[in-house]
């Protein structure tokens, strides 16, 4: 363990066991409560037209377990601890699109509490949730890992930056959480300042570009220091950040709120690359990894009679390039851009076929080349704690072709995603 992981380690264990005897007596009744939920997962993809980048056929299976415990040390100290233990069967582990994100993110000072892989197979554990959360007068206190969500959209968040939901992970009960210290301060009745500071460090490629990992100590280019303002104003819900990000500085702001018959969400961001620290792409795709560039969204949204729901929302992504889509798909890999084209449109209808039965249909057009995505979802509750989703995803567009027999070369965005059924089932306790 390095330096700066024990300087944390022992900040963070510090603040745990200080905190509670300074804190009044615990109560006679102290609330405790322990949960936690069985997920099965099952996945098939098909890349028969991907054949340059995968191979025929992939088949992932997950089952994961999440045990929650919440309690409180006294009246103002509590703490939240999520730990998901998990074991994996994936038929092709070196490759594959339509599975849940693996790996280190990018504001987590560790790596997983453990991991093990043995061919096709796999398992881990990992603390999902390890914080404490300390109410002080006028302000409240969280140390540890915890979910940070930021952000208005439905499909995409700019202003999301602590590990934001990708495009295909279509299971966004629990966000994945970040090490990281947070002072919430309330400013009025509907208005307050969030402080983040996360540390982290840089993630880097591996050779052949397919994955990437955590490397190295803690440092300043990895590691985000954000303030954020958020209040109701006629209605509205505003927001404004600025601050230190990965890989730079971000200064951003979003909205929510009715507009006539419509909900509307907006979000806009800007972000500036640390020219300090450059990180040039392979020849011939020229460029940075990280460059200044605007990210916008704007949403709609309204319900028709009969409870159908229906929402769209326009994607503007600077941080594409629509001459090499190549350089994009790198920076998708990397997380430091959401999609690969400069330009999305996505639109998602929502019907409830029974009481115990939900549809819904999503559909994602790349402006640029004309590529889309088509994502039906069925939901069934099947009783008061399980619940069953089954969904695909269809991609239509130019695939990859191989450039003189050696070189894969993109043609649209959506041409490059598989075919994919997946079932999920959910036990809750």
């Amino acid at each position: 363990m390095s330096v700066k992981r024990r300087i944390f380690a022992c900040g963070f264990l510090s603040v745990v066991f200080c905190a509670a005897p300074v804190a009044p007596a615990l109560p006679s009744t102290n609330p405790f409560s322990i949960g936690g939920n069985v997920r099965f997962l099952a996945t098939h993809s098909s890349y028969t037209e991907l054949k340059p980048l995968f191979p025929d056929s992939q088949t992932f299976l997950r089952s994961s377990f999440r045990l929650t415990i919440a309690s409180r040390l006294a009246p103002a100290v509590g703490y939240d601890i999520h730990v998901v233990p998990n074991i994996d069967y994936d038929s092709e582990p070196e490759s594959g699109l339509f599975k849940p994100r693996i790996g280190n993110p990018r504001y987590h000072v560790g790596p997983p509490l453990r991991t093990w892989s043995r061919g096709s197979w796999g398992a881990g554990l990992r603390l999902d949730r390890f914080n404490i959360r300390i109410s002080l007068p006028g302000v409240d206190l969280t140390v540890g890992r915890q979910a940070v969500t930021f952000g208005h959209a439905f499909f995409w968040n700019p202003l999301d930056v602590f590990a934001p939901f990708r495009l295909l992970d279509f299971d966004r009960e629990y966000k994945e959480g970040v090490d990281a210290v947070r002072l919430d301060v309330p400013t009025g009745r509907f208005s307050g300042l969030n402080l983040i500071a996360a540390p982290g460090r840089e993630i880097v490629f591996s050779p052949d570009f397919r994955e990437t990992s955590a490397r190295g100590g803690l440092s300043r280019y990895g590691s985000a220091l954000l303030a954020r303002y958020s209040t109701i104003y006629q209605g509205w819900e505003m927001s404004f950040q600025a601050g230190k990000v990965y890989g730079g500085f971000q200064f951003g702001a979003g909205a929510a709120g009715e507009a006539g018959s419509f909900d509307m969400r907006m979000e806009a961001a800007y972000f500036i690359a640390d020219k300090a620290r450059r990180r040039p792409l392979p020849d011939p795709l020229g460029n940075d990894l990280l460059e200044d560039h605007v990210t916008a969204v704007l949403g709609l949204s309204w319900r028709f009679p009969y409870d159908l729901d229906f929402a769209v929302e326009y994607f503007y992504n600077g941080a594409a390039r629509a001459k090499y889509i190549e350089s994009a798909l790198l920076r998708v890999v990397h997380g430091s851009n959401l999609q690969m084209s400069t330009q999305l449109l996505g639109a998602v209808f929502g019907y409830p076929v029974l009481p115990i039965v939900s549809a819904r249909l999503a559909w994602i057009l790349s402006i640029p080349d004309h590529s889309f995505l088509v994502h039906p979802h069925v939901t069934l509750s099947l009783t008061d704690e399980m619940d069953l989703y089954l969904g695909g995803t269809w991609g239509f567009g130019d695939g990859p072709f191989l450039y003189q027999q050696q070189y894969p070369l993109l043609r649209s965005e959506f041409g490059t995603y598989p075919n994919a059924l997946y079932l999920l089932l959910k036990v809750y306790f």
